[in-house]
């Protein structure tokens, strides 16, 4: 997504953080209902002006995650409540630790383990794309 085409706030892009086959969830502080639980999505929010979904996503795992994070590819784009951009990223500095105002508690997932915790439509959205 080009910069120049994002002026508010717009679209909302998530990172799933997998290091070989296992992918960090998270439970969210004060997550709305499609959210609470385990999902496998180790970060994420709206693209801000000015900024590509990929600017993004590095952001948003420095904000609450504390890491550096390269992108391995884009997974898709998904509706649900809003547009997604789904990236997976591998971790390339630091270990991650939850930013608790956004973030309760993280854990590493097998995708096995995953598809079993699955129980709601977003969670196989996102396990649908690996």
């Amino acid at each position: 997504m080009d910069r120049n085409d994002v002026t508010t706030p717009i679209g909302v892009v998530v990172l799933v953080l997998k290091e070989k086959d296992m992918i960090l969830f998270s439970k969210r502080t004060n997550a709305e209902d499609h959210l609470k639980g385990w999902i496998p999505l180790a970060a994420g929010g709206h693209i801000e002006v000015g900024e590509t979904a990929e600017e993004a996503i590095v952001r948003e795992a420095k904000e609450e995650l504390g890491v550096d994070v390269e992108i391995t590819r884009f997974l898709g784009k998904i509706k649900h409540k809003d547009h997604l951009l789904v990236f997976e990223c591998k971790l390339l500095k630091g270990e991650p630790k939850p930013d608790h105002r956004e973030i309760e508690e993280i854990k590493w997932f097998s995708i096995d383990e995953a598809k079993k915790i699955s129980n709601n439509i977003l969670i196989k959205k996102i396990l649908d794309l690996l």
